[in-house]
C-alpha cells in the first residue's frame, strides 16, 4: 500500500465523517505524523520560502490541520504572518497552541468562506488535496484568496491529481489568464519505504 492504513478511514467517508474523525484524532495527529514519517509540510514550506522572497509577506495556511506547514515556513520566514483555515474545529485549536498563527478559521473551504475579507501574499496547503477532500474546483477558490500576484504553493497528492481534472483547471486557468508562471515538483508524502504516494506540488501566480 502506497499510505498507511489509516488513510483509508477517511477516504472514502462522507464530509460528516471526515469532519468527525479529524475532530476525534486532533490531540493524536502529530504522534501519527511522527509514528509514519509524514513530511509533506516540510517540502510545501521550503517551496514555499525559496518561491516567495518578502519576508513581511501574509500568508494562509488552507488545511492547516495541526499546524506542521505554519511552524515549518515560519521557521524559515520568521517575519511573516500567518493565517489558517480548517474544517476541524479540534484541529483548529491544536493549531492555535502553536502560537504561530495570527488568525485561524473554522469553516469549511467548500461553503461559505466570505468571513475571510483580505486577500493574502501566499497561500500554502499541504495534505488537503486528497480524496474526498478538496479537488480541482477547490484548487480554482484558492484564488480568491489571494490578491493579484499573490503566490499559490499546493500539494496535490499524485494519484488524486491524476484521476481528478487538475490538470484540465490549471490548464484552463492559465488560458484564461488567471494564472501564471506555473511549475510542478513531485514531493515525497512519507519519508518512509512502506510508503510510496507522492504529491505534485503546484506553485503558481495569480494574475
Amino acid at each position: 500500500m502506497g499510505y498507511p492504513e489509516d488513510c483509508d478511514l477517511i477516504y472514502d467517508k462522507t464530509q460528516q465523517e471526515i469532519l468527525s474523525f479529524y475532530n476525534e484524532r486532533a490531540e493524536l495527529y502529530d504522534g501519527f505524523i511522527e509514528e509514519t514519517n509524514y513530511v509533506l509540510y516540510e517540502a510545501v514550506a521550503q517551496e514555499a520560502a525559496a518561491r516567495f522572497t518578502d519576508v513581511a509577506c501574509r500568508a494562509m495556511d488552507l488545511g492547516c490541520g495541526s499546524g506542521r506547514v505554519g511552524i515549518s515556513f515560519k521557521l524559515l520566514k520568521p517575519k511573516v504572518t500567518i493565517d489558517g483555515l480548517d474544517f476541524s474545529q479540534n484541529m483548529c485549536a491544536v493549531s492555535l497552541e502553536r502560537a504561530v498563527y495570527n488568525n485561524i478559521h473554522n469553516i469549511d473551504f467548500k461553503g461559505d468562506i466570505s468571513v475571510i475579507n483580505e486577500s493574502y501574499d501566499l497561500i500554502l496547503s499541504a495534505g488537503v488535496f486528497t480524496p474526498n477532500h478538496l479537488d480541482e474546483n477547490d484548487f480554482a477558490k484558492c484564488l480568491s484568496l489571494l490578491h493579484a500576484g499573490g503566490i499559490g504553493v499546493v500539494a496535490i497528492k499524485k494519484d488524486w491529481f491524476e484521476s481528478q481534472n487538475f490538470q484540465e483547471k490549471i490548464d484552463e486557468l492559465i488560458s484564461s489568464d488567471a494564472i501564471k508562471n506555473v511549475f510542478y515538483n513531485e514531493a515525497l508524502i512519507w519519508d518512509n519505504p512502506d510508503f510510496t504516494d507522492t504529491a505534485i506540488v503546484v506553485n503558481f501566480q495569480k494574475a
